[in-house]
């Protein structure tokens, strides 16, 4: 069965490629190819083979914006809270164009997630900006296609880690931005302002642009602009520095630049801050198959397995990968047989393709 299995393999990806030696991203791509395309994975190692082609459908959404400075606000302050401001009546806007015009108000997703996942592709650009002193005024636009957008949303009904990402920044972005607008009251209704108060008030606006920072990161992950994404993340990291979810995102992007062990620095403070992220694990998993560290890969696939209660498909798939790299066949098709199960349709067409049921 083994010497079979083998044989099969060779037949069809390692024709001309040594077992030992071979890149796995390039083995990785040569077989998703094989067995029928590949699919974005949630801010693990992000890889885009097999997007459908849409027909585009690009909108530009534009609003104005003035926000009355408070006792407490300066001109940066001002601009954090004008920014995120408009940006969620733009957010509305889109959801509100995609509900009407394409349907996404049929899929078995809340209007909060919609409008998160929305968050999460598309990004603002500001036209136009003033201070008087008294308030600040802004001009911003969001360009992007439709189609694309209605995509990602769909794709949020079968990916359950990218909703849990971003229904996390979207959280953090609303507790800063209530614990600012209580304290901006308690402020504005205190004739002598106490100055405990309005260095906890700026602290939690820097908060908010810091998470307004890892949600443009994200964004830029998603458009395949890895540069983009690592200036946004860099920004973000140096107003909040202990958010884990920021460092795994800026290790994905640092591992679709090839910057693998930049990526595993990032992806261990992230284990650091969260040793629960089974993502993360994952992604750390990714970038030594890399790197051919296999035992480590494998250390790390298993360890996100575990923290997903053995139901993560994508980390038996790849587990599979390794277990095949080492010559190990028999639990490479187990893993693959288990991905399978668990629905993971790389795994499906590739023992479909061996002629093996699951």
């Amino acid at each position: 069965m083994q010497n079979n299995i083998k044989n099969l393999f060779s037949r069809y990806i390692f024709r001309t490629l040594s077992l030992n030696k071979i890149n796995i991203s390039v083995f990785i791509i040569i077989f998703f190819t094989i067995t029928g395309g590949g699919t974005s994975f949630a801010n693990g190692r992000i890889v885009k083979e097999g997007r459908k082609a849409t027909v585009s459908d690009i909108k530009t959404f534009q609003k104005e914006y003035r926000y009355e400075a408070g006792k407490a606000d300066n001109k940066d302050t001002s601009k954090v809270l004008a920014l995120y401001r408009i940006k969620s009546l733009l957010l509305e806007e889109i959801s509100n164009y995609l509900e009407s015009e394409k349907g996404i108000k049929n899929l078995h997703l809340t209007r909060e997630e919609v409008t998160t996942g929305i968050a999460g592709i598309v990004t603002d650009e500001v036209l136009d900006e003033t201070w008087d002193g008294k308030s600040y005024w802004l001009k911003v636009e969001i360009t992007a296609d439709m189609n694309e957008v209605t995509e990602f949303i769909q794709g949020l009904l079968n990916d359950t880690f990218k909703i849990r990402d971003l229904m996390d920044l979207k959280n953090k972005l609303t507790e800063k931005n209530n614990e600012i607008e209580r304290l901006r009251a308690e402020i504005e209704s205190s004739k002598n302002p106490d100055a405990i108060k309005l260095k906890k008030y700026n602290k939690e606006v820097e908060m908010l642009s810091a998470f307004k920072w890892f949600e443009k990161g994200y964004a830029f992950i998603e458009s395949m602009n890895m540069s983009g994404a690592v200036d946004a993340l860099n920004n973000g990291i140096a107003l909040n520095p202990e958010y884990a979810l920021a460092y795994r995102i800026r290790g994905s992007a640092y591992g679709n630049l090839g910057e693998n062990q930049q990526e595993i620095k990032d992806l261990n403070r992230a284990i650091e801050l969260n040793p629960k992220d089974a993502i993360a694990y994952y992604s750390r998993g990714l970038a030594y198959q890399n790197l051919g560290n296999y035992q480590q890969s494998l250390n790390n696939f298993t360890m996100s397995i575990v923290l997903e209660d053995h139901t993560f498909a994508r980390a038996y798939y790849n587990r599979g990968l390794i277990y095949h790299s080492l010559g190990d066949f028999q639990r490479a098709i187990g893993n693959y047989k288990i991905a399978a199960k668990l629905g993971d349709k790389q795994a499906q067409d590739s023992l479909k393709l061996l002629g093996i049921d699951w």
